[in-house]
């Protein structure tokens, strides 16, 4: 075969590769606004999405040693505060080092942490709508740490999100439910938390999430990498690298 013709080929597989893509990579740096530092100082976040297998990376630093614990929710497109009944909501407990805590409810819209108390934005306090407890949640939790090194702290999980992308709220929106995923664009909105203290009932329900202050991480609308394209143009050249974060 003629090497033009090779070329035809691999440029043709490359643009099937591009828009195939299920590996979405996303990097907040910062300097980046929306930010607020009172749950600890945000230094880096890198995220991945594979919409195959649905298992979902985070690692998120800061660079002092104060945070205990962070709340989660994402989503393929608009900052998720405020949206009831379309996002999961993790909890990541960094209390004890030694014993990491994860839990998962359907988010309740408020801008507050309270969903694992009250399921609803409606008046009152509805029963939460729970997915995972730190126990049935380490059926899908592939990895989960906690590391202090040079003043720094970094939180870093995987696990796979196909229970949470599939649950059925208890309080569904209009809109449907999305779990905890996203794609071409990712939406964010994390709160770190010090001076966390946090209690869970004999089922390993969380029961308590109380903090002295918490910091924040709003994000919308941002583009994100699709990874199969990029591993496609470095093909050409008979080196195929990735770069994955713990």
């Amino acid at each position: 075969m003629k090497l033009s013709s090779i070329l035809l080929v691999g440029t043709a597989c490359a643009a099937t590769t591009v828009a195939q893509a299920d590996l979405f990579v996303w990097d907040w740096a910062a300097g980046d606004s929306g930010v607020s530092n009172a749950g600890g100082t945000f230094d880096s976040i890198h995220t991945t999405y594979d919409s195959s297998s649905s298992i979902l990376t985070w690692e998120m630093t800061f660079s002092d040693q104060i945070t205990d614990g962070f709340t989660l929710a994402i989503n393929g497109g608009p900052n998720p505060q405020g949206y009831a009944g379309e996002f999961a909501l993790l909890y990541f407990d960094a209390t004890d080092l030694g014993d990491l805590r994860l839990t998962a409810f359907a988010y309740n819209g408020e801008n507050t942490q309270t969903s694992y108390m009250d399921g609803s934005e409606a008046p009152g306090t509805q029963a939460p709508d729970e997915i995972y407890n730190n126990i049935s949640i380490l059926n899908e939790l592939l990895s989960a740490s906690v590391t202090d090194a040079a003043g720094a702290r970094t939180f870093a999980f995987s696990i796979d999100t196909s229970v949470m992308n599939a649950h059925s709220p208890l309080y569904p929106a209009a809109s449907a439910w999305t779990g905890m995923q996203f794609g071409s664009f990712i939406g964010a909105w994390v709160h770190p938390v010090t001076g966390l203290t946090t209690a869970y009932d004999g089922n390993g329900s969380l029961t308590n999430w109380a903090f002295a202050h918490d910091g924040f991480m709003d994000t919308s609308w941002r583009p994100t990498t699709p990874a199969p394209g990029s591993l496609a143009l470095l093909a050409f050249g008979g080196t195929v690298a990735t770069r994955r974060r713990r």
